[in-house]
């Protein structure tokens, strides 16, 4: 019987009202297949427990549409899952530090009818809601089931139909669901909340959040996209774990999911992070709009901010020409609000071929200045060998003696995986931000610049330049060199900002990729990725 105490507020809904058809002649049950006539009794005891299921359900689960109005001024945050324990494991400690800001609905496919048992068993099921209205009390979230038996979750038109109802009822600001990737039923409430994202346009432009069950069995190929810092809230989330205390035994669960836990925490740089994947790239703004990624917005702790004033921005890079080709529009757009520095290791002085001439080096110096001053830039030129540059100690100290005088807050350089020059820059760049501290607490981003760097580049943040991608055709232009084509350079920029653009729902954009993961704090550090504010 349905626990009554927790009143409206946590009432459960099912969501589903139909009862499961018979089975067609020759259905497989646990893999052995049926024919008619057969044991009439073996069967009718097969269903007689789904319709005890279903009626339950039914008599203590009403229709969502009668659900009370949520409270003004909260929005809404959904998450949807396919069994209960699912949400807390997979992200319990964010749903935590959401639910003072936002009214959480849980929407789960199943009760767990299988939890204890290869059948489904309405007792079971009792057993499980219970567990979840008591995990979801936790967090003042309302529940709410589709009303799917464990195991036999599928996303056709009616579940889909269901769930796109449900969104359109409570208009969420955002949208958490399960990874694809993993056993059939999660990857079914992943796939039926995706299909109603599709269905109701909110895919485009809400913030929708993929979230992972269990690693080693479960959950595959779930490469995060960025961590939430729980370490403030592991106790929590172990709570609402232990609030499923059929399926945590000995505190297994607990436990199992704390070296998750701790796993993401050792990549993300805390002692404990949840982790995540976005539908579309992250990314300063698209399709005339801002994303807005409130995750990593939260705050669980109080934190320094270290570097939030630090206007001073320095490019270190190996060859007058890489920046403009790399990232010309972002440092565009950046311009007006920063105060702009470029670092060139060498003087390009092979630009015109193998020989390295003094005509050479005048003329990609004066391009140099021309690009520099289109962003208000100070230009620094150093004079280590074009072609075979090196990460020595005197190209380390160098840079960080330029560093110290600067004091960046926000550093770019090269991707390391380049060739040759681009390698040893990167290189360069980040023994000397690891010498000074500042890789720890500024914001490090890496850009790619050749076909080389392409292939192994694959970026984090995207910023979109569409608005500016003629000023950065002219910015490239300006390094055309004698006995070259003009459009050379700038064909390449076009072709690679085009595709991340196609990549973005954009025209044009440049990508980045961070020294860090994405998180929303380290190291008791609020962290700040201001390219998502341009």
């Amino acid at each position: 019987m349905a626990d009554r105490r927790s009143g409206p507020r946590h009432r459960a809904k099912d969501i589903q009202g139909k009862c499961h058809k018979n089975l067609p002649a020759g259905r497989k049950i646990r893999n052995q297949k049926i024919s008619y006539p057969m044991n009439t009794f073996v069967l009718k005891k097969k269903w007689l427990g789904r319709i005890i299921i279903f009626l339950w359900g039914s008599v203590s689960c009403p229709l969502f549409s009668q659900m009370p109005a949520p409270p003004a001024g909260k929005p809404n945050v959904l998450i949807i899952s396919a069994h209960p324990d699912d949400w807390e494991a997979g992200m319990g400690g964010t749903a935590f530090l959401l639910k003072e800001k936002y009214k959480i609905h849980v929407l789960i496919a199943t009760k767990g009818e299988r939890g204890l048992s290869k059948e489904p068993s309405a007792q079971t099921a009792a057993i499980r809601e219970k567990e979840a209205r008591k995990a979801c009390e936790m967090i003042g979230a309302d529940l709410h089931f589709m009303g799917k038996i464990d195991q036999e979750v599928y996303a056709d038109e009616a579940a889909v139909a269901q769930v796109t109802a449900l969104l359109k009822q409570l208009d969420p600001v955002m949208i958490f669901s399960m990874w694809n990737i993993d056993v059939p039923d999660h990857a079914a409430a992943g796939t039926i909340a995706r299909l109603a994202l599709f269905r109701t346009g909110m895919i485009y432009d809400r913030e929708v959040y993929f979230f992972e069950a269990g690693r080693g069995g479960q959950t595959n190929q779930f490469i995060p996209d960025f961590y939430v810092n729980v370490t403030s809230v592991k106790d929590k989330k172990d709570e609402l774990i232990r609030c499923h205390a059929c399926q945590n035994k000995e505190d297994k669960l607990v436990n199992a999911h704390t070296g998750q836990l701790r796993f993401h925490g050792e990549v993300a740089r805390c002692d404990y992070a949840e982790a995540f994947k976005t539908f579309l790239p992250i990314t300063n703004a698209r399709w005339g709009k801002d994303p807005q990624y409130s995750l990593l917005q939260l705050e669980t702790e109080k934190v320094q901010h270290l570097y939030d004033n630090n206007r001073e921005v320095v490019i270190i890079c190996c060859h007058p020409d890489d920046w403009e080709i790399a990232m010309g529009g972002t440092a565009l757009k950046m311009k007006d609000k920063y105060h702009m520095h470029v670092l060139i290791l060498t003087r390009g002085e092979k630009g015109l071929g193998e020989e390295r001439t003094e005509e050479a080096i005048r003329i990609r110096h004066e391009h140099a200045m021309k690009t520099a001053s289109m962003i208000h830039a100070d230009l620094h030129i150093m004079s280590f060998k074009d072609g075979a540059l090196t990460a020595e100690k005197e190209a380390v100290d160098s840079v960080i003696r330029y560093l110290e005088k600067i004091n960046p807050g926000i550093i770019f350089c090269h991707w390391g995986m380049d060739k040759s020059d681009h390698a040893a820059a990167s290189n360069i760049c980040t023994k000397a931000l690891a010498s000074t501290g500042m890789i720890h607490d500024r914001q490090v981003y890496y850009f790619g610049v050749s076909t080389q760097t392409l292939s192994h580049f694959d970026p984090e943040i995207y910023v979109n330049i569409t608005d500016v991608m003629d000023q950065k055709k002219e910015m490239i232009r300006i390094h055309t060199l004698p006995g070259h084509e003009e459009h050379e350079l700038i064909d390449f920029a076009v072709k690679a900002n085009s595709f991340y653009g196609m990549v973005n729902r954009c025209d044009y954009a440049e990508g980045f990729r961070t020294h860090y993961p994405l998180v929303n704090h380290r190291w008791n550090k609020k962290t700040l990725y201001e390219l998502l504010d341009l």
